[in-house]
């Protein structure tokens, strides 16, 4: 006891709450008698005194010094409850300022917590969604599909392109990943199109270039490169490429499916000319303003559409509003999930699932 005493005695906080007990009760001022309100000696030794309806129970009060041996008592060795459990159990003896705010640290950077147990509660990281351009292929986002079976003209992999306004889609088959046919599809595209204000890829080593970053620099593109593991943030493409597997799939005619790549252009049209379920209207529209003809007798079973006179421009605006509608509400239904991402300082330790 006398050297527990010693061990509060020389904690300067509780130091000061012993130097005010130990007065006699007629001197002490109103400011130190409500300070010590809840405190109590007995014994040597400084408790604090939790009310429990009309009855108390002594609890004792832990020095700074010894904060830490009691918390590792009770989480490390005590079955490594959260942090509640772990509060609840220390508060039934003991006591100390800020005891949960302490404890939440220490089982926050507890290992065996952070490798063996799944974080309870809301998962980090809210949605941003990347809202639509102004103007078709402002913002696109850029990624390989693949590998195939190399086709007969020695091609294994898909460049995919998708525009995030009209959601236009370009596809181009390439014998690999390599950055020299990424830069020839660009200077295709670039010749039709322009050049994009903003490009989305992920981190594959052919976007992660130098040739690309210089390419996008000389011609005063963004590049904008997703967190690795999330391919949400490339969702324009990656929902394409869901469409796109069974769609090529479907085109190849011979067995060994070679062939593949001879129908990329009919799967392009196909997918361009399908009426988008966010915007209401086909990519081939809200980029050219007019719906594509059928190719066949069929068209002369249909009037003519006079709605092709309306200004692509309310076209495209119409679509815009629709994207952002759509976007919210999935960010609303997201981030009921989740919630704001820790914020990591340099030299901070994290772990690595």
């Amino acid at each position: 006891e006398d050297k527990v005493a010693m061990i509060q005695a020389q904690d300067p906080e509780l130091r000061a709450l012993l130097e005010i007990l130990h007065k006699p009760t007629s001197e002490r001022t109103s400011s130190e008698r409500s300070l010590v309100h809840n405190f109590e000696v007995f014994q040597g030794i400084l408790y604090y005194l939790l009310q429990s309806g009309t009855s108390s129970r002594k609890l004792f009060v832990v020095p700074r010094s010894m904060r830490k041996f009691i918390t590792v008592k009770f989480h490390d060795f005590g079955g490594y409850f959260a942090v509640d459990k772990t509060v609840s159990k220390i508060r039934e003896k003991f006591w100390f300022s800020g005891m949960v705010a302490y404890v939440k640290q220490h089982v926050r950077q507890c290992i065996e917590c952070l490798f063996l147990k799944q974080p309870g509660g809301k998962v980090q990281g809210k949605l941003n969604p990347i809202g639509p351009g102004l103007r078709p292929f402002e913002i696109v986002h850029m990624d390989h599909l693949g590998p195939f079976v190399k086709s007969t003209q020695r091609n294994n992999v898909l460049l995919v392109l998708v525009d995030n306004l009209t959601k236009f889609v370009r596809l181009r088959a390439y014998p690999s990943t390599e950055t020299k046919y990424v830069l020839r599809f660009l200077d295709e595209f670039i010749c039709d199109f322009g050049a994009p204000r903003r490009i989305i890829t992920d981190r594959g080593s052919c976007f992660t270039s130098r040739d690309f970053e210089d390419y996008c620099l000389t011609r005063g593109i963004k590049h904008t490169l997703t967190s690795t593991q999330r391919p949400l943030a490339n969702g324009q493409v990656e929902r394409i490429n869901r469409i796109l597997i069974p769609a090529v799939a479907a085109s190849t005619q011979y067995q060994t499916q070679r062939d593949w790549d001879h129908h990329l252009q009919k799967v392009q049209a196909d997918i361009n000319g399908t009426v988008s379920k966010t915007t209401g209207r086909s990519p081939f529209e809200l980029l050219y303003g007019f719906v594509p003809a059928l190719g066949s007798n069929l068209q002369e079973l249909f009037p003519p559409d006079t709605e092709h006179q309306r200004s692509v421009h309310g076209l495209r605006e119409e679509a815009r509003q629709a994207i952002l509608d759509s976007q919210t509400s999935a960010k609303q239904r997201y981030n009921q999930r989740h919630c704001d991402a820790l914020h990591y300082a340099v030299g901070d330790m994290v772990v690595v699932k």
